[in-house]
């Protein structure tokens, strides 16, 4: 007997009453399996129990004929309705996707067992990496969740949904075509599957990343999982689940009730790109229409940001968008989805509209002083005045809508980032946290969200940190995290 999670679906052998990854309360399980068993026309030998259910249970198994590993899924027959579940299965058995762990057999043993065999991918199961890492990289999240939409799409063109999206049911394979490739396995059964008595159906599904759709009894679908995923983009990005608690009701009221802090005010230390914070905190809107609405819409948002947080796929993803190596800078500009490219369009032809109205007003104003020179001394000095207002608009341009402020004050800001960083560096903490607050002082006057506020802030933590005054640590912690509070709110507003 051992100790298990049913949150995250981790085993543990020391006596400990709480999962330290996620804080639910451990059960002491029955993980017995036999060490061998004739499934059809396969002998396979059991090498370990993966989910040991009271209804359902899992093995990773070996097929004697061929050493390959497979996953060996078994139903009591008493929560099972058989003739949805044999349909649902054939279907499932059809499909061929690259990154899905196809079903080999379904069927029943001769102890009433329901059964459903399907390869297991060797590689290293996501659970495992955030465990050895603690998080991803911006770049690797992006690939996996490239190959997560991919494969989801597919499923949903079929008429299913995978049910039961966590890191335990992602496998990353070597493959000579790409690195990181995406293996999706542990689907659960749709809700007709199971007999309306059974209660058992859930057991098979952690309650970390259930929709609150779902927590209310409504069945999986697109939406659902679409909060699913961005539950573990959290988890990927910070290292962290959105909610821990120490049971499935407690869990159950954080997803219907609590609202999530940004990942930028959880973990301000960590490089998290905004527009991926961003993209999370709406998958896990707890309102519908808040949500993407399509596994494309949340695709098409998901490359958009890793375009302009300069974050490329690797050679041989499934997309039109820039394939370079991971983590390194392409040679050529990517490629953008038409979606993207009509976007970028847009927002170049407003540009040229403001620069064509501003030229407008300046030629206008300039034609009109002309008619009054009578004297090339006179041209002269209206060209130097043409100049002079040139060079003043441009130094005071306010900028884009999203980033509006005087460009000599952006300049001094970067200026005064610059001098704190070195001084970081150089190990003089007062004069770096000196800078920084002029920094911070200098971020109020421009408009850009409070982007500049919070890399201010967050150099200000750093030089705290290095100083050692927990107190201003502390203190400038909670600042960040009142920033990212009225930021969710602005973007639960809009």
């Amino acid at each position: 007997m051992a100790l298990f999670c049913f949150a995250c679906h981790r085993t543990f052998d020391q006596q400990i009453t709480e999962c330290p990854f996620d804080s639910f309360a451990l059960i002491e399980a029955n993980f017995d399996y036999p060490p061998s068993m004739t499934v059809g026309s396969r002998s396979l030998t059991f090498e370990s129990c993966l989910f040991p259910g009271e209804h359902i249970r899992s093995y990773a198994v070996r097929d004697q004929a061929n050493a390959q590993t497979l996953l060996f899924e078994t139903y009591a027959s008493q929560i099972i309705e058989p003739e949805y579940f044999k349909n649902h299965l054939s279907n499932l058995k059809s499909l061929s996707h690259d990154n899905l762990a196809p079903v080999i057999d379904f069927g029943t043993l001769g102890d009433g067992l329901y059964y459903v065999l399907s390869d297991y991918p060797y590689g290293e199961n996501l659970d495992d990496k955030l465990v050895k890492n603690g998080q991803l990289s911006p770049q690797l999240t992006v690939h996996i969740f490239n190959q997560l939409l991919n494969v989801l799409g597919a499923l949903k063109e079929k008429g299913m949904v995978h049910g039961n999206i966590m890191p335990t049911a992602i496998t990353l394979v070597e493959d000579n075509r790409m690195a990181d490739k995406l293996k999706l396995v542990r689907m659960s059964l749709p809700e007709s599957c199971f007999t309306p008595e059974a209660g058992a159906r859930a057991e098979y599904i952690s309650p970390l990343y259930l929709a609150p759709e779902r927590v209310r009894g409504q069945s999986a679908c697109e939406a659902t999982e679409i909060y699913s995923m961005g539950a573990l983009l959290y988890k990927c990005l910070s290292g962290m689940p959105p909610y821990t608690d120490i049971s499935v009701e407690a869990l159950e009221l954080q997803h219907t009730a609590e609202h999530i802090l940004p990942l930028r005010g959880v973990a301000p230390e960590l490089d998290i790109p905004a527009l991926l914070d961003i993209l999370s905190l709406r998958a896990l809107s707890k309102d519908l229409r808040g949500r993407y609405q399509s596994y494309g819409d949340m695709q098409k948002e998901l490359l958009h940001a890793a375009k302009e947080s300069r974050i490329y796929l690797p050679t041989g993803a499934s997309s039109s968008y820039a394939p370079s190596v991971l983590g390194e800078q392409a040679t050529t500009p990517p490629e953008l989805h038409e979606e993207e490219e009509d976007f970028s369009k847009k927002a170049a032809d407003e540009e040229a509209a403001k620069i064509k109205e501003e030229e407008a007003r300046l030629d206008a104003e300039i034609e009109q002083k002309a008619k009054g020179l009578q004297s090339s001394f006179m041209l002269l000095a209206v060209l130097a005045v043409i100049a002079i207002v040139g060079g003043v608009s441009i130094f005071f341009y306010q900028g884009s809508n999203e980033d509006k402020g005087a460009l000599y004050v952006k300049l001094s800001w970067e200026e005064q980032m610059s001098a704190g960083d070195d001084a970081v560096k150089a190990k003089s903490f007062d004069k770096a946290i000196a800078s920084y607050e002029e920094a911070l002082a200098t971020a109020g006057d421009i408009d850009d969200d409070k982007e500049r506020a919070v890399k201010a802030l967050t150099g200000l933590l750093k030089a705290y940190e290095g100083k050692g005054d927990k107190a201003q640590v502390d203190k400038t912690r909670a600042r960040l995290v009142e920033i990212e509070k009225q930021h969710l709110k602005e973007i639960e507003r809009e």
